[in-house]
């Protein structure tokens, strides 16, 4: 059951930011009139967060709250960045909800992966990683084609108010596993 819930949890983390890259660029160009260059800064930027958080932040922090804890404010936080994007009214701005998107999704991966491996079976710890795999892979490919469709159906705004409320849920999904991890690690 807890991996169950850990891939379901995995599976929308990763439909919601698949999202926001398959209609980033797209966004950018109807809000600002960005091309490829302007946008290409931002991937920049975007890639020099993930170094600094996942390269640095991800171990002290995770020592500090617990993969369970960890796992939820990055579910917050991504959800947060999300929802937020669309108020960003300059370029300049974008850079903030960005950077909650990009820590939230930094910091959420390795410590889901982490807890997705305490909770497998030894022997099963590669095939229970290939799973979560498999369910990432699933949302690549739906993120971006329902990220798409809202993108066009309803405005360019959609897919992040979306994506970032679809996260409630997911962040109320990840609460037992603080009590269930809490319990487990009482003596």
């Amino acid at each position: 059951p807890v991996l169950a819930r850990l891939f379901a949890v995995y599976f929308f983390v990763y439909l919601s930011f698949t999202g926001l890259e398959g209609t980033f660029a797209l966004w950018n160009r109807e809000l600002f009139g960005y091309g490829q260059r302007e946008v290409g800064l931002y991937f920049v930027y975007i890639g020099l967060l993930v170094i600094a958080f996942q390269g640095g932040l991800i171990g002290p922090f995770v020592k500090r709250f617990g993969e369970p804890r960890t796992a939820l404010i990055g579910v917050v936080t991504l959800g947060l960045g999300l929802a937020t994007l669309p108020a960003a009214s300059t370029p300049l701005l974008v850079l903030l909800p960005l950077g909650l998107v990009v820590f939230g999704f930094s910091v959420f991966g390795p410590s889901v992966q982490s807890l997705m491996t305490q909770h497998a079976a030894d022997d099963q710890k590669g095939a229970i990683m290939g799973v979560a795999q498999s369910f990432a892979s699933g949302a690549r490919i739906a993120g971006p084609a329902l990220a798409g469709y809202a993108f066009v159906g309803w405005g360019i705004h959609w897919p992040y108010f979306i994506s970032g409320f679809l996260l409630i849920p997911v962040a109320l999904a990840v609460l037992p596993l603080i009590a269930k991890n809490t319990k487990r690690a009482a003596p």
